[in-house]
């Protein structure tokens, strides 16, 4: 097998063309799927790409000021969102995840409203998004849909691409979590 080491690399500046690349073909895709009707499936995965591109550039922000640990948190957020995505794909799961996530979303916002020590005064947006949604909330909390969020490294596994666990998401994690050595 091929070991990879720093003489493979591709200079920097290479690296930050096809950033940007990438996020004119992202804003290209994303202007045109605006021009149509989407449906629930095509929404979360236009989601996911916006969200993916937002991910992408803020990895190179941060690189750019020699943050690394964060760059590798970013960077497991990104797989996290490939593993969703190729689940809800693979399962047809996209209409039982948007409910799911409608619902974890609603009761956040319930707990929040309820907190004590919540000043209503300063969180107008959040209460009047909060009335917006009781009905289908309401109805959800009562009707909770059965959906479970993918373990990666099965996700991995399936794809064939058991590295992008190992090195991308289970070292991220390191990162994500607090350790002794934050920081360094």
């Amino acid at each position: 097998m091929v070991k990879l080491g720093s003489e493979h690399y591709l200079e920097e500046k290479l690296y930050f063309e096809a950033q940007e690349t990438f996020n004119i073909l992202v804003g290209t895709v994303l202007f045109e799927l605006a021009r149509y009707k989407l449906n629930k499936k095509d929404i979360i995965i236009s989601n996911f790409i916006a969200r993916a591109n937002m991910i992408t550039k803020a990895v190179y922000k941060l690189y750019g000021i020699n943050d690394y640990q964060d760059c590798w948190i970013l960077y497991r957020c990104l797989l996290d969102r490939l593993f969703h995505l190729y689940h809800l794909h693979d399962k047809n799961e996209f209409e039982v995840f948007e409910d799911w996530s409608f619902l974890e979303q609603y009761k956040a916002m319930n707990r929040l409203i309820n907190y004590p020590q919540f000043d209503e005064s300063k969180y107008k947006n959040i209460i009047n998004q909060f009335v917006a949604r009781k009905e289908r909330g309401e109805y959800l909390l009562k009707n909770p849909p059965k959906w479970r969020r993918p373990k990666a490294k099965e996700i991995a596994n399936k794809l064939n691409m058991d590295f992008l666990y190992m090195f991308g998401y289970d070292y991220g994690s390191t990162h994500v979590h607090p350790m002794a050595n934050d920081g360094i």
